[in-house]
């Protein structure tokens, strides 16, 4: 059996092999913004803490959250 392959169809496989790079391409750049933004929000937390509770040991993000905006069943 004999396969024949012409030029199109090899044109069409090289413009999907390329979408698929592109569209990985994407998702890596996706990733990186990601990462970014949790590297981000990680030193803001921190600098919260530590502005909050100087010299304390690390607390847990619900306490920096209920300190910062006051717990509404007492009126803070």
């Amino acid at each position: 059996m004999t396969f024949y392959v012409d030029g199109h169809q090899i044109d069409r496989l090289f413009r999907h092999r390329d979408q698929e790079r592109i569209h990985f391409e994407q998702i890596a750049d996706e990733i990186d913004r990601f990462q970014r933004a949790h590297a981000q929000v990680i030193q803001r937390f921190k600098h919260q803490i530590s502005k909050v509770m100087p010299g304390k040991l690390p607390v847990t993000a619900k306490t920096v959250l209920k300190h910062r905006r006051g717990d509404a069943r007492f009126g803070n």
